[in-house]
């Protein structure tokens, strides 16, 4: 299992802070490009830790926390810090430029792949426009969306929102509904699957500590107030994108996964069948890195990522 007891950490100019850790740094010397990891709501760098020891082993891989959430910390003792799209791809921009990354491929997932969409869209900002100092090669936008998803399903229970400190018990009402939400993430079918019962223990472990409500209502607040739909046809198809997703994800819908490929006429599916690249269906859930051999994955993204430009789009 990989280990981020340490961690490294990049000052931001306003005082907070973005903890990190780089695996596989020692492949950025046989010229595979570094692949970057941008993590969902409530998602702390840890919650990787299934796909980074196999994608490590051929190139260097990056995971980070989110401002105010993990090991990563707010500008102020009292925590005021704006939490927007905007602002966290701001600081998904900072961090790239801090660790001198030229070109970069970057996978999102569900709130990451919206931070990694106005990233792409930087350059076209309506009132900020901002060139990127790198070049991002592949991008992976999964179990993501370019618009709100209607009808919010993005805040969490009461219950969860008025969790105990840390170091406190939770009643029986907060257990159930944090089973709620990680049942949710990770898919009822499988849940329900015996030999996933240990996976399905450590989530449900990991998700008690390192995730502030303070935060996550500011994810939440943050997933109501973009929308996509119109400028993603301003991607480049410099940058190639792949989009994963699942039938059976009940956090962000399927129909998501379409309206991303009808608005950026460049992207494609990943496929379904036994070849080395694809999938054996799209039977999967939110977490989609939970299903399968985690080899498929990987394979998945290393067969992505080592297209060039020529490759061949295929749709839905």
């Amino acid at each position: 299992m990989v280990q981020h007891s340490s961690f490294l950490k990049l000052s931001l100019s306003n005082g907070a802070s973005l903890a990190y850790n780089i695996f596989g740094l020692e492949q950025l010397q046989k010229g595979n490009l570094p692949l970057i990891l941008v993590g969902g709501r409530s998602h702390i760098k840890t919650d990787w830790e299934r796909l980074i020891p196999p994608l490590s082993q051929k190139r260097a891989v990056l995971a980070y926390d989110h401002r105010g959430i993990g090991d990563s910390t707010y500008s102020t003792p009292d925590k005021n810090d704006d939490s927007t799209i905007v602002s966290m791809a701001r600081d998904l921009l900072a961090l790239v430029e801090h660790v001198g990354w030229k070109d970069v491929n970057i996978l999102g997932f569900s709130m990451g792949g919206v931070i990694l969409q106005q990233l792409l869209l930087f350059p076209c900002h309506a009132t900020e426009a901002t060139p990127l100092p790198f070049r991002v090669h592949h991008a992976l936008l999964t179990g993501t969306m370019c618009s709100p998803i209607q009808p919010r399903r993005v805040l969490p229970p009461p219950s969860i929102i008025n969790a105990p400190a840390s170091g406190q018990l939770m009643t029986t009402e907060q257990k159930n509904d944090l089973r709620r939400v990680v049942d949710a993430s990770l898919g009822p079918k499988w849940v329900a699957l015996p030999e996933n019962k240990a996976r399905y223990e450590l989530w449900l472990e990991r998700s008690l500590t390192g995730r502030p409500t303070r935060t996550l209502l500011k994810q939440g607040r943050a997933l109501r107030m973009f929308s996509f739909r119109e400028e993603l046809i301003n991607i480049p198809s410099s940058t190639k994108v792949l989009v994963i997703h699942g039938r059976e994800d009940v956090v962000v819908p399927f129909s998501y996964a379409e309206e991303i490929l009808r608005s950026i006429p460049h992207a494609r599916m990943v496929e379904i069948g036994s070849q080395r690249g694809q999938v054996p269906n799209y039977d999967f859930g939110h977490v989609w890195y939970e299903y399968f051999e985690v080899d498929v994955w990987v394979r998945v993204i290393e067969e992505f990522v080592d297209t060039r430009d020529t490759f061949l789009t295929s749709r839905l």
